[in-house]
């Protein structure tokens, strides 16, 4: 990564974000004054099909210290995929979307972060992983057609969204290549560039990502047969308008779809109707038959000011005649034709707290002229709940809205008696035109009737005894609690506190604890209030840890080809004790390690996780696997270049942490299934590395005869 203080001018950085051979890297940086995450940078990427993601964790300093992130995300339980897109919106969420690769399931997927990127929501229910489907393809990854009947039309994904406070604010957008099925193309990627057909897709979600709607289509129709349309990239304007460029071959000759020109096109009605496709390009690029052709990406981004429309596309034009090869990238620019006068409406907040009986945190409200507006805005608060709100009033107002920006102050006051809970409040600004230009900005002001009561605690139990020194900690929410407090003491007073974190949930795990050790706890709540009461104290302690290796010694195991069965092996571990961490080593001999998928079964539970799916992606053909399996492990799974391609101490798939407190004495069964044809291998051995965790023969005297 690599930053600019001069409009990039000169570079400074760089500063490693991924953690292996990355490819299809694209960042965005939150810019809207009302996220609490403004400023700050994401990237994504993937390596080896698996979709990673970065947030940047400190602004680089002009004349100072540089840039730094955080430690990528990893999406391995994720369906795998290639060419992913971020995007942020006014409160500071992070949207991510990739095309999965997924044999069998070819979806645009989509993610999101309420948190700056720290964590993710889950938007699939009950289903596997945590993304949502937005739109389902017909296609496959890629696609030949005539004027990519070489390199292939990639498919891929951008996304954005809507931050303009009009009808279709928070709006969510994905823009596609797929394969056009309503012109007869057979999906899969897998037909004849003269059998397949190419169109672009959008589609929306008005809910956060969870569902999605398809977009009308950003192009003719009728013309899908004989037309192919590939490679767009999407920009949303701040006024809500959505821009969308793509390769388009019409003018390729009759009969023929082997040339291609730049067109464009945009939606003012969010992509219920599109205007006429425009050609931006002045000359037709000639088909090169070459292993690049028009590459796999473009460009497209509108100016601050939203008048204007730049783009970048691969052009392959003859530029210097007789010649038939010339290669280079174009830039064009085009007005924007539905950036009337107007203005732009933002808030410095999307959530605050507050104690009832108290007024809330000043609220800025900026107004922004853009394209020459030079009206007066009057600013309002409908339907405001007068119960918890008796009063609000802006200053100034009404407004006239400048280029460079200008705030009123919105002061709120809240009710003794309001009842605690989250409250929408909408500032509404309208102008004075003939045709009223109307902006609503939504914002939460979460409402607190005093201080919190004492949370119950649940476990471990009062007493307890052969706890990990990862003592896992939770009790039972109370309602308004901002936060709690959990403190861990070597005694009941609380005078020498070991432990001490907080957290917004009802769970937490220790850390620093000794083995054979007494222990007391407690959990205090609080909100904007004030501090709560403690809970009641529980003691517990800690026991005897031990590490137990045992490792499979049967013959190897031939894996069938192609058999959705697969073959396992398994090893039955006689030693008892509860488990509180589990490492898996596997060793697979097998010419195409990404034909295979690795999971190991706790049988007596029936409790089985998921090491890795299609080890190192699809194409991974370096032979063998011999890797330790790790939640702490940070690495993800990747190809390596010599074998074994799978090797070192890697983060499975899915947590490990889910064998946590079962027995360790049960029998343990490593299956591996080869999802493809030809290659073939075994399972030549595995390993269950386990710490457990007993009571201590001798119990801290301490908790000897009922005292505590």
């Amino acid at each position: 990564m690599y930053w600019s203080f001069n409009n990039g001018q000169t570079w400074l950085g760089p500063v490693n974000v991924s953690s292996a051979s990355s490819d299809k890297e694209f960042i965005t940086v939150d810019d809207a004054p009302t996220s609490a995450f403004l400023g700050r940078a994401y990237l994504t990427w993937h390596q080896g099909n698996v979709m990673q993601f970065a947030h940047s964790t400190a602004a680089p300093v002009n004349g100072g210290a540089g840039m730094t992130w955080s430690a990528p995300t990893s999406f391995a339980a994720e369906e795998r995929g290639i060419g992913s897109d971020v995007a942020t919106d006014r409160q500071g969420r992070v949207y991510m979307a990739w095309p999965s690769v997924t044999n069998a399931s070819t979806e645009i997927r989509v993610i999101r972060s309420d948190d700056g990127g720290v964590s993710f929501v889950d938007l699939n229910g009950a289903a596997a992983g945590i993304s949502s489907a937005a739109y389902d393809l017909w296609g496959d990854f890629d696609m030949a057609i005539p004027a990519m009947e070489t390199r292939r039309a990639f498919i891929y994904v951008a996304i954005d969204v809507d931050t303009s406070g009009g009808p279709n604010d928070g709006r969510v957008y994905i823009a596609t290549t797929d394969e056009n099925q309503a012109a007869g193309s057979p999906g899969g990627g897998s037909g004849s560039a003269a059998a397949t057909h190419a169109w672009i897709r959008v589609a929306y979600s008005d809910d956060l990502g969870v569902t999605w709607t398809v977009a009308a289509t950003p192009h003719s129709t009728a013309d899908q047969t004989t037309v192919d349309r590939f490679q767009p990239w999407m920009d949303v304007d701040g006024l809500g308008n959505v821009h969308v460029g793509f390769q388009d071959t019409r003018n390729s000759g009759a009969g023929l779809r082997d040339k291609a020109d730049w067109y464009y096109v945009v939606s003012s009605d969010g992509g219920s109707s599109w205007t006429e496709e425009t050609r931006v390009s002045s000359v037709v690029s000639q088909n090169i038959g070459d292993g690049q052709e028009w590459g796999d990406y473009n460009g497209l981004a509108v100016a601050p000011g939203n008048d204007q429309i730049g783009m970048s596309w691969t052009d392959n034009r003859i530029v210097t005649p007789p010649s038939t090869v010339s290669q280079r990238s174009f830039f064009g620019r085009v007005q924007n034709v539905v950036a009337a006068p107007t203005y732009l409406m933002g808030l410095n907040t999307s959530s605050t707290d507050v104690c009832a009986g108290s007024p809330v945190a000043p609220v800025a409200v900026s107004l922004t002229a853009v394209v020459g507006y030079s009206g007066t805005v009057t600013l309002s608060t409908p339907a405001l709940n007068a119960s918890v709100f008796p009063s609000a009033l802006f200053s100034p107002n009404p407004v006239a809205p400048t280029a460079g920006g200008v705030n009123s102050t919105l002061s709120l006051t809240t009710s003794g008696a309001a009842v605690g809970g989250p409250q929408t409040v909408t500032v509404r600004g309208t102008d004075g035109s003939g045709t009223p230009i109307v902006r609503n900005q939504n914002f939460t002001v979460n409402v607190f009737a005093g201080v919190p009561a004492a949370p119950g605690l649940v476990s471990p139990a009062d007493a307890a005894v052969g706890i990990s020194p990862a003592a896992a900690l939770s009790w039972n929410a109370v309602a308004g609690v901002s936060q709690y407090l959990v403190e861990i003491a070597t005694d009941a007073g609380f005078n020498s506190i070991v432990f001490s974190t907080t957290v917004s949930g009802t769970t937490a795990t220790a850390t620093g604890l000794l083995t054979e050790t007494g222990y007391f706890w407690r959990v205090r709540p609080s909100n904007i209030c004030g501090d709560g009461a403690n809970s009641t104290v529980r003691s517990f302690t800690t026991g005897v840890t031990a590490l137990v290796n045992t490792c499979y010694s049967g013959a190897a195991v031939a894996i069938p080809d192609n058999n959705p069965s697969g073959a396992f092996a398994e090893l039955s571990v006689a030693t008892a004790g509860t488990l509180s961490d589990v490492n898996i080593s596997a060793m697979i001999t097998h010419t195409w390690p990404g034909d295979v998928s690795v999971s190991i079964t706790h049988v007596v539970s029936g409790t089985t996780v998921a090491l890795g799916s299609r080890l190192g992606g699809t194409g991974c053909s370096v032979d063998n696997v011999d890797a330790t399996f790790d939640d702490d492990s940070g690495v993800v799974i990747t190809c390596g270049a010599t074998p074994p391609a799978i090797a070192g101490v890697l983060t499975p798939q899915s947590p490990l942490s889910a064998f946590d407190g079962l027995d360790l004495n049960s029998a343990w069964r490593l299956t591996v299934v080869d999802s493809a044809n030809a290659d073939t291998g075994n399972i030549t051995g595995f390993c269950v590395n386990a710490t457990t965790i007993t009571a201590a023969s001798n119990p801290d005297v301490l908790f000897k005869n009922g005292f505590e």
